[in-house]
């Protein structure tokens, strides 16, 4: 979200309607303004078009909490430092987490068979997905 106040001593100077219920665009305040707005919105448009797309975002709920920082009212907004938005730098591929369910003693025959046997549940998925990987699969 982004906040613009106009403050004049002079109400006339002011980008409004005659009516104060909406701007005039055909103020040369507003129109310099909206170029100013443009660009400082730039950088977040990029980002958003970016990790948008036809089926959704790529970014999940927590880091797009994340990114928005916390909640705040107007008042705050306009009297609290300016801050600078910067998008999140690329990370690798997204990691999807895998989790499925096995029998006790193929999880044991398994221990056995690579001769540790205080392998948990996880460490011998990881290491039967990376051996799937690598021997099944092939490297790139």
């Amino acid at each position: 979200m982004g906040l613009v106040f106009f403050v004049s001593k002079d109400p006339e100077e002011l980008p409004w309607t005659t009516t104060k219920g909406s701007i005039n665009e055909d103020s040369l305040l507003w129109q310099e303004a909206k170029r100013h707005m443009i660009v400082l919105g730039r950088t977040v448009t990029s980002f958003l078009d970016k990790v948008y797309s036809n089926n959704g975002t790529t970014v999940d709920r927590e880091e797009m909490s994340q990114l928005s920082g916390p909640a705040t009212d107007a008042f705050s907004a306009a009297t609290a430092a300016k801050r600078v938005f910067s998008p999140p730098q690329k990370r690798g591929p997204r990691e999807v987490k895998i989790q499925y369910n096995a029998k006790e003693p193929d999880i044991e025959r398994v221990r056995k068979h690579l001769s540790k046997p205080n392998l948990s549940g996880s460490e011998v998925g990881r290491y039967t997905f990376n051996y799937f990987l690598t021997n099944e699969v092939g490297s790139k």
